[in-house]
């Protein structure tokens, strides 16, 4: 499993959140940058929590991109004014099934609208 913390601070539509490794305990995903490759296959579970407050008044919030397309449940919320903060969950799982074309499989956590990421903990594990 790997955990990871999302970096507090403004986000940019189109630009992936900001992350580092908490711990890595399995040798199937690196970081780089601020994507998480997956090297081998198998069914991996992502999940996590993170708190966001918008920056205007619009739809905010955070989901899960896997090689460029949007996975699982995200979280956002409309917002009437800058200012609203929200906990958003995150939860997907992706079955890798053959990395051999690339060699890995990218995760990014991307935001949704605009929006300052307060805090933030994904995990990603192998469960297959």
């Amino acid at each position: 499993m790997i955990v990871l913390s999302l970096n507090s601070g403004a986000t940019t539509v189109g630009t992936p959140i900001g992350i580092k490794s908490i711990y890595n305990t399995n040798g199937n995903t690196i970081v780089e940058g601020n994507t998480v490759k997956i090297t081998q296959p198998g069914l991996y579970e992502i999940q996590g929590t993170t708190t966001v407050t918008s920056t205007a008044a619009n739809v905010f919030g955070v989901y899960v991109d896997i090689n460029g397309t949007r996975y699982g449940s995200q979280g956002e919320s409309t917002a009437t004014a800058d200012g609203k903060t929200t906990t958003v969950t995150l939860y997907t799982s992706v079955e890798v099934r053959d990395t051999a074309q690339y060699g890995y499989v990218t995760v990014s956590f991307m935001p949704i609208g605009n929006a300052t990421i307060v805090d933030g903990t994904v995990s990603i594990k192998k469960i297959n």
